[in-house]
């Protein structure tokens, strides 16, 4: 079985690798599963901040890949892209509050799904600057957490729970749901 995956990013490659060992466990009898990971855009800005820019970023990133590997001979059994940004919600006080999801969009060469993480509040100084335009969530994040490239370990998750979610965490979740209409066809297909 080969799996490709839109980033070069290792908490997302991880997060596949391991919701991958799952599945195999009890889908795939352990059939061999190979890893390819590819950077693939997105398409859309460099921060997500609706629940639309962010499932149209995973599901753009699997597009890029099915175009690199039209005319390959060895075709891969899943496409996988992964997105994470913000969403923005008003409460029941009238209030905006943001959250910060994870999104992936799994595609088998013909069907495809979602899934999301759960999703964390941001908080509002964090906000700010994201909608000011100052910098990247990475890079803002990176004032927050007790070292730099926080995007390549343990992600906002990580920062806004201290350590209790990753980003590979959150990413896991995500995959995990987008997978189940794949393992679980006869409640999804009719």
């Amino acid at each position: 079985m080969k799996i490709v995956i839109g980033s070069l990013r290792q908490p997302k490659i991880e997060a596949v690798k391991n919701v991958f060992a799952k599945i195999q466990k009890v889908f795939l009898q352990d059939e061999p599963v190979k890893f390819l990971a590819r950077e693939s855009e997105s398409n859309i800005s460099a921060m997500p901040l609706s629940i639309k820019q962010l499932m149209n970023g995973a599901y753009n990133r699997v597009q890029n890949l099915k175009e690199e590997f039209i005319h390959s001979p060895d075709k891969p059994d899943f496409y996988v892209g992964l997105e994470g940004g913000f969403f923005g919600e008003v409460s029941s006080e009238q209030k905006r509050r943001y959250f910060l999801q994870s999104w992936v969009f799994v595609n088998d060469g013909e069907r495809g799904y979602f899934g999301a993480s759960g999703a964390a509040p941001v908080p509002e100084r964090i906000v700010n600057e994201v909608l000011e335009g100052k910098n990247e969530l990475g890079d803002i994040i990176d004032k927050y957490g007790t070292e730099s490239s926080i995007r390549d370990k343990d992600g906002a998750f990580g920062v806004f729970t201290r350590g209790l979610i990753t980003r590979q965490d959150s990413f896991e979740f995500a995959l995990l749901s987008a997978f189940a209409p794949f393992f679980n066809q006869a409640l999804y297909v009719s």
